[in-house]
């Protein structure tokens, strides 16, 4: 099937496959190679109005009346405890389906931080966790000129190493750039066989007082933890995702293994050649997702991009950029291994969706993945927990 074929197939008027809504997405390849921009951007230079952080008199931080939540990496037994009303949960996924790293993405609309946490046996040094965390995320971010180092103050902790860097970061093609600061502390295992990683980014407006809500998760880390013991308030997930179920779809002509959710997600159609691997899922409120695999070749993950915007603007010619309500902002990434962009479009039948399109080269850069997502535009927290992290979902 031609890919304007299937492109008019996903655009066609569907019926909602399942009434419930299970969250619990996946960032893509370890934490967070997707979309972090997409995550930050709601607090781009937003300093909070009043007090950033709980004090008392004498300027001490005060706990959450609630108490602490347990959160416990399932894999490695890592737990760390967490405020309910100052952190919440966004995204989630073990290590089997992420490249062996247990990973956790949380938000604060008080501290205006997204914190990555991860554990994993691929780095089993604290320092070389660190250099290639800090590559992982720099890239993403800005350019080299635009990173420079910066000194933070965080208590002492045995074993780790810290990087903390303000890099000059564009949200979006030719707007100011924004003082963006990402901290990465990361700390080895007790036994030696692996490393616990924070990873946060804010704006340099919100650093001292997002480091201030971090400390205590930073401290409170706990090895060979039963991941039973979790507590985490996800919005009643299990917090590691092992009771939730789960199936994969294997590709044919490529060797690679895509995890998903079947009471959320249901495969339409599928189809492999001597050149591709292809998938359709259909999913809540009407929406689809798509997948194609197929030799990198000539492609760029900007030119794939390109190429299947193309393609949905000559079926929709009103196909553009998402642009916030609020904020004018946009969501898009433009880089050497992976781009994706979301735009919008008004079909006759289905009404105002958006379009997600997400390309990425695999580990070896011999494999392109093209996703598309179709979503209906009232569904825009459904786009950003669901579709944006697909890619992520991919083993090879």
């Amino acid at each position: 099937m031609k890919r304007s074929a299937r492109l008019a197939m996903a655009l066609a008027v569907a019926a909602p496959l399942f009434s419930g809504l299970t969250l619990g997405a996946a960032m893509a390849g370890g934490a967070p190679t997707s979309a972090p921009l997409a995550a930050l951007s709601q607090y781009q230079q937003q300093v909070p109005s009043g007090e950033l952080n709980r004090a008392d008199d004498d300027g001490e931080r005060q706990p959450d009346d609630d108490g602490a939540l347990l959160y416990v990496l399932p894999t490695y037994g890592v737990g760390f405890e967490y405020e309910g009303q100052v952190w919440t949960i966004e995204d989630e996924v073990s290590a089997a389906n992420n490249r062996g790293r247990d990973y956790v993405q949380l938000e604060s609309d008080q501290a205006r931080a997204v914190l990555y946490v991860e554990a994993t046996d691929t780095w089993t040094d604290a320092g070389e966790c660190v250099d290639a965390l800090s590559d992982e995320m720099l890239g993403k971010l800005a350019d080299d000129a635009d990173v420079q180092d910066i000194d933070v103050e965080l208590s002492d902790l045995p074993d780790t190493a810290l990087g903390a860097y303000i890099a000059e970061v564009e949200f979006q093609a030719g707007q100011q750039p924004q003082p963006i600061a990402l901290v990465i502390e990361c700390r080895a295992f007790e036994d030696g066989d692996g490393v616990v990683a924070f990873t946060m980014l804010v704006h340099e407006a919100n650093l001292d007082g997002a480091l201030e809500e971090l400390e205590p998760l930073r401290q409170s880390v706990t090895f060979d933890v039963d991941p039973d013991a979790s507590t985490a308030d996800d919005d009643g997930q299990d917090a590691a995702g092992d009771d939730a179920e789960s199936a994969s779809f294997e590709g044919e002509t490529f060797d690679f293994t895509y995890s998903y959710d079947p009471t959320l997600w249901e495969i339409n159609d599928q189809q492999s050649t001597r050149t591709e691997d292809y998938v359709m899922f259909g999913g809540p409120y009407g929406s689809n997702l798509g997948f194609s695999v197929m030799a990198t070749g000539m492609r760029t993950p900007e030119s794939c991009v390109g190429v299947y915007a193309d393609s949905f603007r000559e079926l929709a010619p009103d196909l553009a950029l998402y642009e916030d309500p609020d904020t004018g902002e946009t969501v898009e990434f433009w880089g050497d291994e992976e781009a994706y962009a979301l735009f919008t479009l008004t079909n006759e039948n289905r009404g105002p969706l958006f379009v997600y399109l997400h390309c990425a080269l695999s580990p070896d850069g011999e494999v392109m993945v093209a996703l598309t997502g179709i979503a209906p535009q009232e569904r825009i927290e459904f786009v950003r927990d669901e579709m944006m992290p697909a890619v992520g979902r991919i083993e090879f």
